[in-house]
């Protein structure tokens, strides 16, 4: 299933016929057979009549050319080999896909919230990339790692687990030895994730590592 929206670039060529539906749909195979699945509700497509003669258009003979990672093709026909076009078009093929952006600007080191996180629906040209939007679950309640302008999609590479241990709290350090629990009540020396690595002082400054398992619980080595 394909969505087509025709357009035509010159006031003077006439509209396309209602069969360009269908040879269009037949190009949008051609350049989307190695892109995997289609999205749900199917590959996007607009055409456009540059120049030329919009009835010629035939996909048996149309060229193609152009760049998968931006999804525009000029689409070219000819009645003979090597003879002047009679049709040149420009195809640009994407799909629509809802992703997470920034709802105002983010300082590095914020802490994301509800209100900080709009779920925003888009058409986008070119080839599926390996680069999945998150969900707003994934995002909500993630650190920032760099700062976030307003509108900008949020990627995974944006954004780390907002730490459960901050440096300088007191927290509570747990070390079990042969069945023996012993807790520990020390300092933060640095921020950590859970199952993250961090430091503690203990009040005699004596230091210890281990490893985040909670909100202010460290598990040590």
């Amino acid at each position: 299933m394909f969505r087509i929206a025709l357009s035509v670039l010159l006031a003077t060529t006439p509209p396309a016929p209602v069969q360009t539906h269908a040879v269009v749909d037949s190009l949008v195979t051609r350049i989307t057979r190695a892109w995997g699945t289609p999205p749900r509700g199917g590959w996007c497509a607009e055409w456009n009549v540059v120049r030329g003669d919009s009835s010629a258009l035939q996909a048996a003979t149309a060229e193609i050319s152009g760049s998968e990672r931006v999804g525009i093709y000029t689409i070219t026909v000819r009645r003979e080999r090597f003879a002047a076009p009679v049709l040149v078009g420009r195809l640009r093929v994407g799909r629509e896909r809802d992703e997470a952006v920034a709802a105002h600007q983010i300082a590095r080191g914020a802490i994301l919230g509800e209100t900080d996180v709009l779920l925003q629906h888009s058409l986008v040209w070119g080839a599926p990339d390996s680069d999945v939007p998150l969900s707003l679950t994934d995002i909500i309640g993630t650190e920032a790692r760099r700062v976030l302008r307003s509108g900008e999609p949020i990627r995974a590479i944006d954004v780390v687990s907002a730490p459960v241990v901050f440096a300088g709290d007191s927290v509570t350090a747990e070390i079990v030895r042969g069945g023996v629990r012993l807790a520990l009540v020390g300092r933060a020396l640095h921020n950590a994730s859970l199952g993250g690595r961090v430091a503690i002082r203990l009040d005699r400054g004596r230091r210890f590592a281990g490893v985040a398992t909670g909100r202010n619980t460290v598990r040590l080595d």
